[in-house]
């Protein structure tokens, strides 16, 4: 009789239609971010930092070879030298199932997305409204500094949310049995568990649930979150300084203050000073050479230093990262101080760091840390606003008519929807944003693997960067940096690679050294990809290597054009490439497409020139572009179609509104030598507006950019004149 009567009971706290949609949206976020993750994968856009020093470290521990990693063998050879990770003890089991980088990548998915589990549980009981729960959660998938979390590669620490949300939700409902609660300025409303179903009046609830196993299971969830990384320790610090000054709970604020205290200077002045070379602090200390020279020091400086911490954190260049954790949620979280505080270490480590990168909160991963303090703060600050609107309202318009907290609820709910929509479309990573990431995977990537299988598993290799997560299940491997190694067996490396520019004539310093190192030949050498091994015969670079310059057709998407240089070259199509994620090289790439009309006479030199929003000519490239010093225009045969990719950018433009690029050919390696340059001429109706020749008919204007929400967009070649 039991289960029958509970059974009606457990379908209705089930099947209710939020929880369905929350359901679907976890599983749905679940596989297109699983998808895209390995899509990024596939197509060699992942790197070295951060899914080979993972990959790596992994496959030598369930090898029995400890958390041994050759990539940062500077700095030590275990895993523990820069990062202290327990929870890859728990990883390395899953990992031996199926030891691929694509298990991470799916892990690190599967972790992002059942953060909406305890997300949807909190945000039910705070704002008593499931519906506007399931738009909090639906925030957060649409958040593109968590999207930029979920993508970029695998770190443990992108586990720390799953784990702090579930800790929360155990604690929440362990004070709630006992009468109190976790949140403040409003207390939340005593556990009836209307977001559960449960209907018992709250006295029964209190005296038939014990708050012991909510409580270990918060202790669980605070442990494993602290396992993800080593600072943590400081958020949970700020959990414990909450609990105990603000809600005066003096044995779990104590607590979880003590262990945070322990972990930080065990993991810190411990565990990294033992694991590194030379016993030296982590390397992450250097980025804070202002503040103080240990851990302890900085962590110290805003007592022992206040104005160089105020000087650090008024720098302009920090209002962009925290406007990207606020405004696509609608501002809520400001509201919500009292939990957006406890993010505090996490920010203080981005926003007062002398290195750039982590400020960057939409490219990396570095909100991973936060991200459960920026949502509990958007929940509080839903609930505050909703709370004391009325009352505010009621002062300021004394005669007008009431508005009831769950309208002001239901407005901040559409509010917050609207906002996390329209700043997706603007700045996501999603299909529903203007500019999606969903890289494609070509025959090029597919012969890339077939190459490394070649490599013998127990060869050493030294590997471009973004090849290395493909032959990272080896005891030694490393990145490629310029010079032949010979402490290697293998050396691999794809010259068409969108990452792999020619600055400071890079390519021409590995060609060099190919000629000058005897103790390497190639063993493959095919559309780009150049395998050498050590003792290999030493044989011309077949054609075969320089076929990355050829095309057979251009993409749908691609700009047509019929613009001759001489009578020698026609330019056919120009296809932008906006990359953003993972990547400190923010200036828009293009792709090239010509057809060759006549066999050059001699070597035309090409050079790409940024043009201002007048049109007027501000900077032009100084190297050769990677396809073009492989197979020079010398070497171009009459009919050949022929494609060069644009990645040797050496300006600038991240504080343009407007620009452009413009391309012309000369007979001089000189950008400058206008009387050099080969004449243009356009030839049919298929060229763009604005295209029209400049600089004495030799310079062809092929594309307009427009920042839009701080991102470059192709835009219409029109928009330079217009300015």
């Amino acid at each position: 009789m039991t289960g029958d009567s509970e059974s009606p009971a457990l379908r209705r706290l089930i099947f209710r239609p939020a929880r369905l949609i929350l359901i679907g949206l976890i599983c749905f976020n679940f596989i297109y971010i699983g998808r895209v993750a390995t899509q990024r994968y596939l197509a060699f856009e992942t790197g070295a930092f951060d899914l080979g020093v993972y990959a790596q470290p992994l496959w030598n521990f369930i090898h029995g070879n400890g958390f041994y990693l050759s990539l940062q063998d500077a700095t030590g050879s275990l895993r523990w030298a820069d990062h202290i990770e327990p929870i890859l003890f728990l990883i390395a089991p899953i990992y031996a199932l199926w030891p691929d980088p694509r298990t991470l990548l799916w892990l690190q998915a599967a972790g992002l997305s059942l953060v909406g589990l305890p997300l949807f549980g909190l945000a039910a009981r705070r704002l008593q409204n499931e519906w506007a729960a399931l738009v909090i959660v639906l925030a957060y998938f649409l958040l593109p500094a968590a999207q930029a979390v979920m993508l970029f590669d695998f770190h443990a620490v992108t586990l720390a949310p799953l784990f702090l949300l579930s800790a929360f939700f155990f604690l929440d409902r362990a004070l709630a049995l006992q009468g109190q609660s976790l949140w403040l300025w409003p207390d939340a409303p005593p556990l009836n568990d209307t977001a559960a179903g449960d209907k018992r009046r709250p006295t029964e609830q209190t005296e038939t649930a014990s708050p012991h196993r909510a409580y270990g299971l918060a202790g669980l969830f605070f442990l494993l979150a602290l396992s993800t990384k080593e600072d943590i320790s400081l958020h949970m610090f700020m959990i414990g300084l909450y609990l105990l000054a603000l809600r005066r709970r003096w044995w779990e604020g104590g607590s979880l203050m003590i262990v945070g205290l322990i972990w930080f200077y065990g993991a810190f002045e411990v565990l990294i000073p033992f694991f590194r070379t030379s016993g030296k602090q982590s390397l992450f200390v250097g980025w804070f050479e202002t503040l103080g020279r240990t851990p302890a020091e900085i962590a110290l400086a805003p007592l022992i230093a206040p104005d160089k911490v105020l000087s650090l954190f008024l720098r302009p260049d920090n209002l962009p990262p925290l406007a990207m954790i606020t405004i696509p949620l609608a501002l809520l979280p400001v509201a919500g101080l009292p939990f957006l505080a406890m993010a505090v270490p996490s920010l203080a480590f981005s926003l007062l760091s002398q290195n750039p990168t982590p400020r960057q909160f939409e490219t990396w991963h570095y909100t991973a840390p936060m991200l459960a303090f920026i949502l509990l703060a958007a929940i509080d600050g839903l609930a505050r606003i909703s709370y004391y609107g009325p009352r505010l309202l009621s002062r300021l318009r004394p005669f007008s008519r009431p508005v009831s907290p769950p309208a002001i609820t239901t407005g901040l709910t559409m509010l917050l929807l609207i906002t996390a929509l329209t700043y997706q479309y603007l700045r996501g990573y999603s299909f529903l944003s203007a500019l999606p990431e969903w890289p494609e995977v070509t025959a090029h990537h597919q012969l890339g693997r077939e190459l490394a299988a070649t490599i013998p598993p127990e060869a050493h290799v030294l590997a471009q960067a973004q090849l290395v997560p493909t032959v990272a299940h080896r005891q030694e491997v490393a990145i490629w940096s310029g010079p032949l190694d010979t402490a290697y067996d293998y050396i691999w490396l794809d010259l068409s690679h969108p990452r792999l520019p020619n600055r400071f004539n890079a390519h021409a310093e590995f060609l060099t050294g190919m000629i000058i190192e005897h103790s390497f030949g190639s063993v493959a050498a095919k559309d780009g990809y150049l395998l050498l091994k050590k003792g290999a015969e030493r044989i011309p670079l077949p054609e075969e290597l320089f076929s990355f310059t050829e095309y057979e057709q251009l993409p749908a998407t691609a700009q047509r054009f019929e613009a001759v240089f001489g009578d020698t070259l026609q330019l056919v199509a120009v296809q932008p490439d906006v990359r953003r994620l993972a990547t400190s090289e923010t200036e828009p790439q293009v792709i090239l497409y010509f057809e060759v009309l006549r066999q050059p006479a001699e070597e035309y030199y090409l050079f790409i020139y940024r043009l201002d929003q007048s049109g007027a000519i501000t900077g032009a490239t100084d190297y050769a572009q990677p396809a073009l010093y492989w197979w020079p225009t010398s070497r171009w045969q009459t009919g050949d179609q022929r494609q060069v990719r644009v990645n040797t950018i050496p300006w600038w433009t991240g504080d343009k509104t407007v620009f452009g690029y413009a391309i012309g050919f000369s007979r001089r390696d000189d950008p400058w030598d206008v009387s050099a340059r080969l004449p243009i001429g356009l030839t049919g109706a298929v060229n763009p507006p604005g295209s029209q020749p400049t600089d004495n008919n030799t310079l062809l204007p092929i594309i307009a950019f427009r920042r839009v929400a701080g991102l470059p967009r192709p835009s219409p070649l029109t928009i330079l004149l217009e300015d």
